[in-house]
């Protein structure tokens, strides 16, 4: 098997590709039957969703299942390309892999993330094509916050009048 590199082919599209061989003294085969390839070189688009989990922040009924979604461009990419994600806290990290539905979007569910600290996660995809042209990567960053906040007294505003945590099952009979 001889191999040599094809001259350029200019823009991505279909090709015609027939070959013939000459050898060290000139001779030269029959041209071979054509064969159409396509020439794709264009790198696929990828975007994650502007709002992620309804406001872009985990909250402790969402940590052990979280789902990570967005699009891809229709021109670039192909139904059931493959859409890597990865997800990290700079502590732990993780990953998933899914495929480009026949809408030219992605999704991932049931990601989970309960062991990840508190605070950022940054998410990133990228998708790979059937030619293997690799997109960029499009990330972005979500808040985990699963602790919820806590009171030990509230002012009244106008007032001086202070409320403790006992006596805030009492509202209604405070007097001031």
């Amino acid at each position: 098997i001889v191999t040599t590199a094809l001259p350029d082919l200019g823009s991505d599209g279909l090709k015609n590709i027939s070959v013939k061989v000459i050898n060290p003294v000139g001779s030269e085969s029959h041209l071979s039957n054509s064969v159409n390839v396509t020439l794709d070189t264009s790198p696929p688009a990828i975007t994650l969703d502007p709002t992620l989990m309804g406001d872009n922040i985990i909250n402790a009924s969402e940590i052990s299942s979280v789902t990570l979604s967005g699009t891809v461009g229709a021109v670039t990419s192909d139904i059931g390309d493959t859409v890597t994600i990865n997800y990290t806290d700079g502590t732990h990290s993780g990953s998933a892999t899914t495929t480009i539905s026949s809408s030219y979007t992605w999704q991932t569910s049931g990601v989970n993330l309960s062991s990840f600290n508190q605070g950022n996660v940054t998410v990133s995809a990228s998708v790979t094509d059937v030619a293997g042209n690799i997109s960029s990567i499009a990330s972005k960053t979500l808040l985990i916050d699963t602790i919820a906040p806590t009171i030990s007294s509230a002012q009244v505003a106008g007032t001086n009048l202070q409320i403790s945590l006992s006596e805030l099952g009492k509202i209604g009979r405070a007097h001031v």
